[in-house]
């Protein structure tokens, strides 16, 4: 049975669900290097969540909007280079409600928000128009609260359940299956953010799926048939946000106390940058740019790595 929550409720969980694991964090946090990169804001947001690089090379972020209020989610657009000046944010669809996490495939954008999964099309005569892919009775078992989204080569999407503890696969067809259950095998108490490892540069097994723990900051890796999941690596906060870039360094935000971690495939760990909130980032490896929602700044954040 899924117990629904009034909206208000559930739009304040989303900053709540992190704040309640802030004295366990604080308490187990290890000290770690801090190598500070050159970063800008882009403002002009309302609780920016998740963003997703186009295959047009815009970035496309999800806003949650205000406190409350239905249908005032959003998807904008960001383009240009925000390093000259040369920006402009742009609305792609409007209507949904809380949305979070995103992901391409092709040029369809997929959206996770609140109990459901939105398509969402961003090219041609049909660009801003969206539907319903995954709608509440798709998920087994029902939903608890829908939060990051990844997918893989051949389209499949893997999507976290936060308050149920589990993660579910749903393939173009919109079936979708229980891909790591709550069982006792299951490591995770409130899964957040979610990448597949294509390489295998972090988890040593190509094709498993990643995720980090809001609750505990663990990073668990989940075989790619969904059989086995293990801690891989401990004490990232609270964990929100994951992404690759193009050398296999794993990304990570701290949402609560605003650290970005870079992962090396040798497991040795740095902070590469702090800001207020940072939630579902996005690495873009053409620009070699770390893209990150600001989430109480209203703001995204862009970071210049380093060259790899």
């Amino acid at each position: 049975m899924r117990i629904r929550q009034p909206d208000d409720m559930r739009r304040r969980d989303r900053v709540s669900l992190a704040l309640v694991v802030l004295v366990v964090i604080l308490g187990a946090a290890r000290a770690t290097p801090i190598v500070q990169l050159d970063t800008i804001e882009v403002p002009g947001f309302e609780t920016p969540e998740s963003v997703a690089v186009g295959p047009d090379g815009r970035y496309y972020v999800s806003n949650i909007g205000g406190n409350g209020v239905p249908e005032d989610g959003s998807i904008k657009a960001i383009s240009g280079n925000p390093f000259s000046g040369t920006v402009t944010v742009t609305d792609v669809a409007t209507g949904l409600d809380d949305p979070t996490g995103t992901v391409f495939v092709g040029t369809r954008l997929f959206v996770v928000d609140d109990d459901k999964v939105w398509q969402i099309e961003t090219t041609g005569e049909m660009a801003g128009e969206k539907h319903v892919f995954l709608s509440p009775t798709s998920f087994p078992g029902g939903t608890g609260m829908l939060n990051d989204m990844a997918a893989d080569g051949e389209g499949n999407l893997f999507i976290s359940d936060t308050n149920r503890g589990v993660i579910f696969k749903a393939n173009m067809d919109g079936e979708v299956v229980l891909f790591l259950d709550a069982g006792p095998a299951n490591p995770l108490r409130m899964p957040n953010g979610v990448i597949v490892d294509e390489e295998g540069s972090i988890s040593g097994a190509p094709g498993s799926l990643l995720v980090i723990d809001l609750r505990n900051g663990n990073l668990v890796a989940i075989a790619s048939d969904g059989s086995s999941a293990e801690v891989i690596a401990r004490r990232f906060g609270a964990g929100d946000g994951l992404s690759f870039d193009a050398a296999g360094n794993l990304y990570i935000s701290d949402f609560v106390r605003g650290r970005i971690f870079r992962l090396e495939p040798s497991f040795s760990s740095s902070v590469i940058a702090r800001m207020r909130s940072p939630a579902d980032l996005t690495v873009d490896r053409e620009r070699n740019w770390l893209v990150v929602p600001n989430f109480l700044k209203d703001a995204v954040t862009f970071v210049q790595l380093p060259a790899s």
